[in-house]
């Protein structure tokens, strides 16, 4: 009886162990399934926040830029040329969204509007641009392709 229950465990574990391949095997085949997709997908969104530099691209494009892979010349492949760098080591990309950040007497910021305290949207003394602010780590003297990505900060920009 023993011997039996031996065999049907051992059958069982081979089953279970098949089984699990082919699930693993299923994830692998997804996966590169799931990668060729998301390289077409984050290529779509490049082009359209280098043709439009909207908010909603950018935001979706964010999770491509891979802080410990990404180089200088990657990151400008995907995103184009920095409208503007203050410093060689940072690279700032505005996008078409402002944040209301002073309001007429009475209200308050909400997003790119003022809104009073019975609810009107009107319209903000003063607003900044959202930008992505890109870091490389400094090299040394003019920017280099290879350079490094250090971090990334969107937010609103301005003095």
């Amino acid at each position: 009886m023993s011997h039996t229950r031996n065999h049907d465990l051992a059958v069982a574990g081979r089953t279970l162990a098949c089984l699990v391949g082919l699930i693993l095997i299923g994830f692998a085949y997804s996966g590169c399934s799931n990668k060729a997709d998301s390289a077409q997908t984050a290529e779509a969104l490049a082009k359209h926040f280098r043709e439009s530099h909207d908010y909603y691209s950018l935001t979706r494009l964010l999770p491509y830029l891979d802080l410990r892979r990404r180089t200088r010349g990657e990151v400008e492949r995907l995103l184009g040329p920095p409208s503007y760098s203050p410093m060689p080591h940072l690279s700032y990309y505005p996008t078409d969204r402002t944040v209301a950040v002073a309001c007429p007497e009475g209200s308050v910021p909400e997003e790119e509007s003022c809104v009073t305290k019975d609810s009107k949207q009107v319209n903000p003394l003063h607003s900044f641009p959202v930008v992505l602010v890109v870091a490389y780590l400094e090299s040394e003297g003019q920017p280099h392709p290879e350079d490094r990505l250090d971090s990334i900060m969107l937010g609103p920009v301005g003095e």
